[in-house]
């Protein structure tokens, strides 16, 4: 069990795939675009917006921690960095 603290969303991020360019180079993770979306996972008790697990995400770009529970991966930014919400 994951309590969230303050006004903080947990969003779960996309598991990362390889990337070959079209001559099949192996991108590296740096030069790949990074995540900003995800999907609503819970969020803490401080939160003043209406969310819905489930519900999809955009978050500002680098915003909050990159986190793994249960060898997933999520992202625990503070709620007004939720850009759009949407099903």
């Amino acid at each position: 069990m994951v309590k969230i603290l303050g006004s903080r969303v947990l969003i779960k991020t996309p598991e990362e795939q390889e990337q070959k360019t079209e001559s099949g180079i192996l991108m590296v993770s740096e030069a790949k675009k990074h995540v900003t979306e995800g999907s609503i996972a819970g969020w803490g008790d401080k939160v003043t917006h209406t969310f819905t697990e489930g519900q999809k995400a955009i978050f500002k770009s680098w915003s909050g921690e990159e986190i793994e529970i249960d060898k997933e991966k999520y992202r625990l930014v503070d709620e007004n960095d939720v850009l759009v919400i949407f099903s």
